[in-house]
C-alpha cells in the first residue's frame, strides 16, 4: 500500500485524517463527525460545508462511513515509521493562551466574552515582544480574527475582528524591513496591515480561490502568496497590484518561501513537487521532486544555505540550492508534515505534523 494519504481521507472541514468519518446525506460527502455536527449546530442555516446548499430535513442525517473508517485505519496501521530526529515534542506546550471567556485578554480591554477563535497562523512581530495569531470562530468559514499577545507578561494585549476578512485567515507573514503584516484567507484576498495602528493599509485582489500561504522578502515592497487556484503571485505593494502571476504547478499552492536576497521562491504544491522561481523574470527554473504526495511545507535558507520541504507523504526533505539536489531525507513522523522552520544559523530544523508532534532535527 502506499505511504501517502489520500485525499478522500482528509475531512473537508477540518483538513485533517478522519477518525469517525460519517457520510452527510444532504451533499453525499464524508466529514469527520465532530466536525460535521459543529458545523451545524454553529451555522444556524444549514447549509452544505461544501455546496452552500441549504439542507432540510432527513439531509441533515449522518450516516457512519465504516468503509472509509476501515481503509483509513488500514493505511496507517501500513505505514512504517522510523525515528531520526534528536528530540519529538510531544502535544504539550510551555505557554497556552486562548479566547475563552476572554481570560487572556488585557485588564482594561473593553471586549467582552467570545468564542474560541481557532488558531490557522502565528508569526512574531520584528523588533517587539509580540507573536501574531490568526483564525477563526467558525470551523470552515467563520468571522476571521487577529490577535497580539505581548511575550514579556503572556497576554492578549488586542484583538480585532470587524473588516478583517469575509473568510477564514489561512496564512500570516511579517515584514522583516517595516512595521506591517501580511493575512490570507479563504475570501481569495490578502490584507496588508500596519502594526503600529493596526489597520489595513491595501487589499490583494487576484486569487480565485482561496489563498493558502504567503511570504515576504528583504523589501517591504515584495510580497508572494499562493493559492488553491494552483498559482503563485508576486505583488507590487505601491501599486497594489500583481506584478506577475506564477503558472505550473498542477495542484494547490500549500507553501512558499522567498530568499533573504529576494531572488528566488519555493513553493510546495498538491501536484508532490516544489518549485524554484526566479524572481525578476517570474520562470520556473528547477522542478524539486521526490515526496511521494502533497508538499505541505517549506523553509530556507539560513546561513547554511539549505531549503527544507514537508510533505503529505510524512518526509522533510533537505535541498541544495547551488545544484537543487536532495542532500537528506528526515524520517519519523507518523502524519503528514505541515510545518517547518530553520534556525537563522541553519544548524536546527523544527517540523510539525498531523501526527500532534513537533520534531527537532539536528542538521
Amino acid at each position: 500500500m502506499s505511504n501517502s494519504i489520500e485525499d478522500s481521507f482528509i475531512c473537508p472541514i477540518t483538513q485533517e485524517v478522519m477518525r469517525e468519518p460519517v457520510i452527510c446525506i444532504g451533499d453525499g460527502h464524508s466529514y469527520e463527525k465532530a466536525a460535521i455536527q459543529a458545523w451545524f449546530h454553529k451555522s444556524g442555516n444549514h447549509t452544505s460545508p461544501l455546496t452552500g446548499r441549504e439542507l432540510a430535513g432527513t439531509e441533515l442525517e449522518l450516516v457512519p462511513n465504516f468503509a472509509l473508517r476501515s481503509a483509513i485505519e488500514a493505511s496507517q496501521q501500513a505505514c512504517g515509521t522510523s525515528n531520526a530526529a534528536v528530540s519529538t515534542i510531544p502535544e504539550t506546550t510551555l505557554f497556552s493562551f486562548g479566547t475563552d471567556d476572554n481570560k487572556s485578554a488585557s485588564s482594561n480591554s473593553n471586549s467582552t466574552p467570545t468564542k474560541r477563535a481557532l488558531p490557522k497562523s502565528s508569526t512574531f512581530a520584528p523588533g517587539c515582544p509580540q507573536i501574531i495569531t490568526a483564525g477563526s470562530q467558525g470551523l470552515y468559514t467563520g468571522m476571521a480574527e487577529i490577535q497580539v499577545w505581548d511575550t514579556n507578561k503572556w497576554r492578549q494585549t488586542l484583538r480585532l475582528t470587524d473588516n478583517i476578512h469575509d473568510g477564514a485567515i489561512t496564512c500570516l507573514a511579517a515584514f522583516q524591513s517595516s512595521p506591517l503584516l501580511a493575512s490570507g484567507s479563504r475570501d481569495k484576498t490578502i490584507k496588508v496591515w500596519s502594526t503600529t495602528e493596526w489597520t489595513s493599509t491595501i487589499t490583494l485582489q487576484g486569487h480565485t480561490d482561496w489563498v493558502y500561504c504567503c511570504g515576504t522578502g528583504p523589501s517591504e515592497r515584495l510580497l508572494v502568496s499562493g493559492s488553491r487556484d494552483c498559482s503563485l503571485r508576486v505583488w507590487d505593494l505601491e501599486v497594489g497590484q500583481a506584478r506577475m502571476k506564477l503558472a505550473g504547478h498542477c495542484g494547490y499552492v500549500y507553501c512558499c518561501a522567498v530568499d533573504p536576497r529576494g531572488n528566488q521562491i519555493v513553493s510546495g504544491s498538491e501536484d508532490w513537487t516544489a518549485r524554484v522561481w526566479d524572481i525578476d523574470s517570474g520562470q520556473c527554473v528547477q522542478t524539486l521532486e521526490g515526496h511521494n504526495n502533497a508538499v505541505m511545507a517549506c523553509a530556507g535558507w539560513g546561513d547554511r544555505e539549505v531549503v527544507a520541504t514537508g510533505g503529505a507523504d510524512r518526509l522533510v526533505r533537505m535541498w541544495d540550492p547551488s545544484s537543487w539536489g536532495s542532500v537528506a531525507t528526515l524520517q519519523g513522523h507518523e502524519e503528514a508534515v505541515t510545518c517547518v522552520a530553520l534556525d537563522p544559523r541553519g544548524s536546527w530544523l523544527v517540523s510539525g505534523s498531523r501526527d500532534c508532534t513537533l520534531r527537532v532535527w539536528d542538521l
